[in-house]
């Protein structure tokens, strides 16, 4: 059994041991880019969307990827207010200027406490296991990324609500 194909049987467990234990849960994983025109570490990022009709606090969240714990910071608030978007990048992200311009005024913005996400970035080449984590311990959204994008372009849900895969 080839690689990708062991991702997308480990992801579709995930997603159905998720469904099974959250429920209602309106909290996702929207996005990633993971192969970054500019400098990884400044440039990669996480999109996540609250698609709920309610305010859903992120204290006490994290990411597991790839085994790896990025522990979240909260410049300006860690409530996500419905229907909208935290994106969470490098502490370092302004270095590079490259979203500067087009990040949404309303966005939510996370960063990592340290410089690469899982350690030394997020792989080109190899799938990334992305896990949202509670402050309680549960999973709040999942993602395998495919390593099949060219530089610039991102991972990225169609339907908000919809699985991740």
């Amino acid at each position: 059994m080839n690689i990708n194909k062991r991702f997308q049987i480990l992801f579709a467990i995930l997603f159905f041991l998720q469904v099974i234990f959250l429920g209602g849960q309106t909290i996702s994983i929207n996005e990633v880019m993971f192969n970054a025109v500019g400098a990884d570490f400044y440039d990669e990022f996480i999109e996540i969307v609250n698609y709920g009709d309610s305010t859903i606090s992120l204290q006490g969240t994290y990411l597991l990827i790839n085994g790896s714990v990025d522990t979240l910071d909260f410049p300006n608030s860690d409530t996500l207010a419905p229907n909208s978007y935290a994106l969470i990048l490098d502490i370092d992200y302004h270095n590079s200027g490259t979203y500067d311009e087009i990040i949404p005024e309303n966005t939510l913005l996370l960063t990592i406490q340290d410089k690469y996400f899982a350690d030394k970035g997020l792989s080109d080449s190899e799938p990334n296991t992305l896990l949202l984590i509670s402050e309680s311990g549960d999973t709040l959204s999942s993602v395998v990324t495919t390593p099949d994008q060219d530089a610039g372009y991102s991972d990225e849900k169609i339907l908000m609500d919809g699985p991740n895969g």
